[in-house]
């Protein structure tokens, strides 16, 4: 089964790049991004949602220690006596690939 992209090229696995094989596999690099990236996306949509909230606010309870009960007994109410923010992390990822003279040169579309 060839990656989403390459199903065209999936019988010249074997052939070097180069000549017009260089921009059959740029393109077929960009199909299977594009495709991954509508693919991640749809599993996300399923998951979550998008925010530009980038922390939040909660209240908090005294330091206080637990109330002893019986089987019966019901605890006193707390008031809240201050607030805590949590924030989220902000992050960002990529991946790149590279290759020197030799190993272009030596590079298979199977390589790619």
């Amino acid at each position: 089964m060839a990656l989403y992209g390459f199903h065209n090229l999936q019988d010249m696995a074997n052939a070097r790049v180069t000549g017009s094989l260089v921009e059959a596999s740029n393109a077929a690099i960009n199909a299977a991004v594009a495709q991954h990236n509508a693919d991640i996306s749809a599993a996300l949509g399923l998951f979550a949602t998008q925010t530009t909230l980038y922390s939040e606010r909660y209240a908090q309870v005294d330091n206080v220690s637990l109330q002893p009960l019986d089987d019966n007994g019901r605890a006193l109410p707390i008031k809240p006596s201050g607030y805590y923010s949590v924030g989220y992390p902000i992050r960002s990822g990529g991946s790149a690939w590279g290759a020197n003279y030799v190993t272009r040169a030596k590079m298979t579309v199977g390589d790619v």
